[in-house]
């Protein structure tokens, strides 16, 4: 075939148009085929870019004598391929496959603009517009921006748990510190610490891109992170339950940095956690606790390691060495 589109001069959904147009045009060919498969299989983005847009063109039904109209202006493959004549094509199909379907979700009309926040020891489900679910974890605190062509949650502190409802049109975006996770129908853990981004699927895909890294599929029961510079971790496959067993009162640490349990349990408590050692922060701590016995999780500690535990009335606490006062 000759005149594919060109992979570098259009964008996915550009791309993911002509191909659509050229199976609805009558003179599809085995080679077309052949390449449209390899275009598909090159990257993520060409298959969500396709998904959009095929299910756009169901919405073109009654519409057909316009779309016969486009069909006839698209180069045959045994045409020379005339790139401002398929980019005009293109244009003009872009502009009736964006506006001819009609969904009956409002935020594809009216554009919402929300913060949802939790205190420390709360917790909130919230149902966003579209029907996707959010459970926020305690001192947590989401932003969420739709519109018509996405929706988009930043995660600014804290933790959330995402139910996705699927709309292949608008894919579901969470961005979090150096990263976004892409998301197109399934349920995610999303963990903002302080020295890493945790995400854990525990059903169907996402996509994650970094400041450092393009692009990483996770697929369900996986887990990844990503540090403050946006490099990525091998992705893992945690026991799932422990990923959301803060939803049920319990925090599970499994070999985590001490820093990372006490603001994991921080979430829940009126209390602020202060190190008088940089080296205490990296002590590992395993286990199930009640996310609601702090003081049971303090002795614990103790128990453990070479250090004790201070608070003053300032709702601090202080994780020393045994040896210091």
């Amino acid at each position: 075939m000759k005149d594919k589109p060109p992979p570098l001069a259009n964008s996915p959904k550009e791309q993911a148009g002509y191909w659509l147009m050229r199976q609805h045009s009558g003179t599809w060919t085995k080679e077309e085929e052949q390449s449209f498969q390899q275009w598909l299989a090159e990257k993520l983005e060409h298959r969500l870019a396709y998904d959009q847009m095929q299910e756009l063109w169901q919405g073109l039904g009654r519409f057909q004598h316009i779309s016969s109209q486009l069909m006839g202006k698209l180069p045959h493959p045994k045409q020379s391929f005339q790139p401002n004549r398929w980019a005009s094509t293109l244009a003009l199909a872009s502009v009736l496959l964006g506006f001819l379907l009609v969904k009956p979700d409002v935020t594809y009309i009216i554009p919402e603009l929300d913060t949802y926040i939790t205190a420390k020891g709360e917790q909130q489900t919230v149902t966003l517009a579209d029907g996707s679910e959010v459970v926020l974890n305690g001192d947590s605190e989401i932003q969420v921006a739709y519109s018509f062509n996405q929706r988009k949650v930043n995660l600014h502190r804290g933790e959330a748990f995402f139910k996705v409802a699927h709309r292949s049109l608008r894919p579901f975006t969470v961005a979090a510190g150096r990263g976004e996770i892409i998301d197109i129908g399934t349920q995610f853990d999303v963990n903002l610490m302080p020295e890493r981004v945790v995400v854990t699927v525990t059903e169907g895909n996402v996509a994650i891109h970094t400041a450092a890294q393009q692009a990483s599929s996770l697929s369900g029961g996986q887990r990844i992170s990503y540090n403050l510079k946006g490099i990525v971790s091998l992705p893992d496959r945690p026991e799932l339950a422990s990923i959301t067993a803060w939803q049920h009162g319990r925090v599970v640490f499994e070999m985590t940095p001490l820093a990372e349990a006490v603001a994991q349990m921080a979430r829940h408590h009126q209390a602020d956690f202060v190190f008088d050692s940089p080296k205490l922060k990296q002590l590992k701590v395993s286990g199930s606790f009640n996310s609601q016995d702090l003081q049971g999780f303090l002795k614990t500690l103790a128990n453990l390691y070479p250090l004790r535990a201070s608070q003053g009335n300032d709702k601090v606490i202080r994780l020393k060495s045994a040896g210091r006062s």
